[in-house]
């Protein structure tokens, strides 16, 4: 970027070396503040997103270990289950026997 000319006396003046170059530097400051500026905004946005996300990992956890938990009552149940038919798979094959006692 060139610095502009100015106006001296009717002629125009172009600036020194000098300026020319600080308003180089400054320009380049103003450019790198601007992305510093957008950076902080995405990591913002991004710390802000990460919290979310460890949010739903969380409930996701939970809700996998509640899973967990039910899978094995209902395996638990089932085991009982098997176990009472079991029992009465055995007691219908007993002999029916009387007993008189009178």
């Amino acid at each position: 970027m060139e610095a502009p000319s100015e106006l001296v006396g009717g002629q125009a003046v172009q600036p020194s070396a000098a300026e020319t170059k600080k308003a180089k530097r400054r320009q380049k400051m103003e450019d790198t503040q601007k992305q510093f500026k957008k950076l902080k905004a995405d990591y913002a946005k991004l710390v802000k997103s990460e919290a979310s996300s460890s949010e739903i990992l969380d409930r996701l956890k939970n809700d996998l270990e509640k899973a967990r938990e039910a899978k094995r009552l209902q395996e638990q149940n089932v085991e009982q289950q098997k176990l009472m038919i079991n029992t009465l798979q055995q007691l219908l094959q007993l002999p029916f026997e009387m007993t008189d006692e009178g």
